[in-house]
């Protein structure tokens, strides 16, 4: 049950993070590759780990609507889209916490092998996207920054 409440905060976090499309202007190349490059991170361990996914979960949201909005859909269509990639995640915190109560010695390969993808995803996708536009600077510091935030709440939630 904790797993569920977990991950339904943490994709609430995603709709959260897209609010920010509903109201201003059209945001700029520069600021989407600041967002990417800052919504790719992540951590390890319980509350931590749901606490880091969703911080993790408002920039990514607010990258997804902001490349939505880019893309020409309405402000609260891509609100919508960005708030529903969240909504999935309440059904696999339930499901993985299944898992993981049945397969407790197979968790420390899971997670590594979890980190290993988000590696990939961001190395293979994110940043050659946010590079694409000469906005490298930003995208490295949005990732670094994201960097800091996570490692911080991981030493310090322990």
């Amino acid at each position: 049950m904790l797993g569920f409440v977990g991950s339904l905060a943490a994709g609430a976090m995603t709709a959260a993070g897209a609010v920010p499309v509903l109201f201003g202007r059209a945001p700029t190349a520069a600021f989407r590759d600041l967002s990417l490059g800052f919504a790719a991170d992540g951590a390890t361990g319980g509350l931590p780990l749901a606490i880091g996914i969703g911080l993790q979960n408002a920039p990514e949201g607010l990258a997804v609507a902001v490349a939505l909005l880019a893309e020409g859909y309405s402000r609260w269509r891509a609100w919508s889209i960005a708030s529903l990639t969240g909504a999935v995640e309440p059904l696999g915190g339930l499901l993985g916490a299944g898992v993981v109560a049945l397969s407790q010695p197979l968790l420390p390969w899971a997670l590594a092998f979890a980190a290993g993808a988000m590696l990939y995803a961001i190395s293979h996708e994110i940043i050659p996207e946010t590079h694409l536009r000469g906005h490298q600077k930003k995208a490295t510091a949005g990732l670094a920054v994201g960097l800091v935030v996570m490692l911080f709440l991981d030493v310090w939630l322990g």
